[in-house]
């Protein structure tokens, strides 16, 4: 006499029927791996930045230069210091002044895509140039940081530098402004720079 054999339930290994809970979930900050093979992800806690920065500013009888390497650290994700150290010579007309400055600079970056960074950051030290001194300096900063090749970033942007020099000194024995102090005092500039991330 024949018999059935026992029913055996298989597993249901199908992709389609997986639990939705068992997918991993999502990233923040988009990997360099995920485009470019590596394993460094910006924006992420550990990762440290290095590169510089330059900028020219020309205007009607007015030269603004600078030149700036930093040196970042991400102390959280999205969240990084940065210690940046500036030179700027400013020309105007005849005369030419240069400022020195030293600032820690907070900022938030925030991604809006796989290889692309917005940020917002506020630089906070020290600014010298003569013979106006030293004071207090403030430089808030918007940009983009896209990211290049296997571990570049490329960063365009945006600053108010504001050093707390009494605007006083600026005048001219004969009354008149000197308008290269004036402008190291309160200065707009847009910068391109170029890092790179371990």
């Amino acid at each position: 006499m024949l018999t059935a054999a026992p029913a055996v339930a298989l597993a249901d290994n199908d992709p389609a029927h997986a639990d939705p809970a068992d997918a991993p979930s999502p990233t923040i900050a988009p990997h360099v791996s995920d485009t470019y093979g590596r394993t460094t992800q910006y924006g992420q806690l550990g990762t440290v930045e290095l590169g510089a920065s330059a900028g020219l500013t020309l205007a009607s009888n007015l030269r603004d230069v600078s030149f700036s390497p930093s040196v970042g650290y991400f102390v959280g994700d999205t969240f990084e210091i940065s210690g940046l150290l500036g030179v700027t010579n400013i020309a105007a007309g005849n005369e030419s002044s240069t400022v020195f400055s030293a600032l820690v600079e907070p900022s938030f970056h925030f991604a809006t895509n796989r290889d692309m960074f917005a940020f917002i950051g506020m630089g906070v030290g020290g600014a010298y140039v003569s013979p106006l001194g030293a004071a207090l300096a403030v430089q808030p900063r918007v940009g983009l940081n896209f990211l290049v090749g296997q571990s570049g970033v490329l960063t365009p942007s945006l600053s108010y530098e504001y050093t707390m020099h009494n605007t006083m000194s600026a005048r001219l024995p004969d009354g008149t402004t000197d308008v290269t102090l004036l402008a190291v005092s309160s200065t707009l500039r847009a910068n391109i720079g170029y890092s790179v991330i371990w």
